[in-house]
């Protein structure tokens, strides 16, 4: 097997940003994004066709939130209507780790679990966003439209679900898709042929999470030609170090000064952006993931309505048809 490294910093993904932004076509806020497209941009220079891992973990159970953690999985043994009534007192109290775990553990799947895809706390969502785009329909109503389908199911399957609804065609394959496109290479997803999936949807659900492991039965299967050392490996993500970037002072005064700009004040209230994007510069909080949310959605915004547009006479925001507070 010939391997092929490249190392990318920092300058150059926000470099990148607008260009990575305009072949998404819509506002990508997922942080992989970028490394997936040097990555594609690396391969074009080898190959046409590549082949990708993605839907194994929505159809085989890879991710860790599929499976409660050791100390929640003793807890919910204790019936759930003791459990909720300990949450609501939990929610009255300081909240803390224990407050936290108790609320948590008081709840329906379809009330703690609306996936990855889930960056803002709606409340914190609220302070940030000009009246005129808090109309949109709530998280909430989006993904209890999915798990009405999957009512009868157990709480891994339905997680299961939900990603595979919404997770897996809005994000994961979106970008992967976009990505490839960019650099002209063809990207196949064998993991989600229709027999592979058929198969995988009858495996039961603790051969697919368990305690022990996640896919579990893919793993099994995987010690057939593969070393049990990688067959047991570890899921790897692909992360990108934006929570240390931007605590560095360059990239802290870059998206400052777009927090800050005309184009953001037409969406934002740009006084509570800032105090965000503070609080995580000098280590008070971890807001990356709010703060690249943002920054992402003015790159796109600018990239494709002022620069596309330049001779427009107007920039003005228009009224989306739908605004989702995530």
């Amino acid at each position: 097997m010939e391997n092929h490294k490249s190392v990318i910093n920092a300058d150059e993904c926000f470099e990148k940003l607008p260009t990575i932004q305009y072949h998404m076509d819509e506002p990508q806020s997922n942080p992989s994004s970028v490394p997936l497209y040097f990555l594609a941009e690396l391969a074009s220079k080898h190959v046409t066709v590549v082949l990708s891992g993605e839907g194994a973990d929505e159809i085989f159970g890879g991710y860790e939130w599929y499976r409660p953690t050791p100390a929640m999985a003793k807890y919910e043994k204790i019936p759930f209507a003791l459990r909720r009534a300990a949450s609501n007192v939990a929610k009255a109290l300081p909240q803390n780790r224990i407050t936290g775990f108790l609320v948590k553990g008081g709840q329906t799947v379809e009330e703690t679990f609306i996936g990855e895809a889930k960056v803002w706390d709606e409340n914190d969502a609220l302070k940030v966003l000009k009246d005129d785009f808090k109309k949109g329909p709530s998280v909430r109503s989006i993904t209890q439209k999915v798990y009405d389908k999957v009512k009868n199911k157990d709480d891994v399957t339905k997680k299961q679900y939900l990603d595979l609804k919404l997770w897996l065609p809005g994000d994961i394959l979106l970008k992967a898709d976009k990505m490839s496109c960019a650099h002209s290479i063809e990207l196949r997803v064998p993991f989600l042929d229709k027999v592979v999936m058929g198969m995988a949807s009858h495996i039961p659900t603790p051969l697919r999470v368990n305690q022990e492991n996640t896919k579990y039965a893919l793993r099994t299967a995987a010690k057939e030609v593969l070393p049990e050392e990688w067959a047991n490996r570890p899921k790897v993500g692909f992360p990108v170090p934006i929570r240390y970037w931007l605590r560095e002072e360059k990239y802290y005064h870059l998206v400052k000064e777009m927090f800050t700009s005309d184009i953001a004040k037409e969406f934002f209230n740009t006084d509570e952006l800032v105090k965000f994007l503070d609080d995580h510069y000098h280590n008070r909080h971890n807001y990356a993931r709010y703060i690249w949310t943002v920054y992402v959605f003015l790159v796109w915004y600018k990239k494709f309505f002022i620069e596309l547009e330049s001779d427009a006479p107007s920039h003005k925001a228009k009224q989306p048809d739908e605004l989702v507070t995530v």
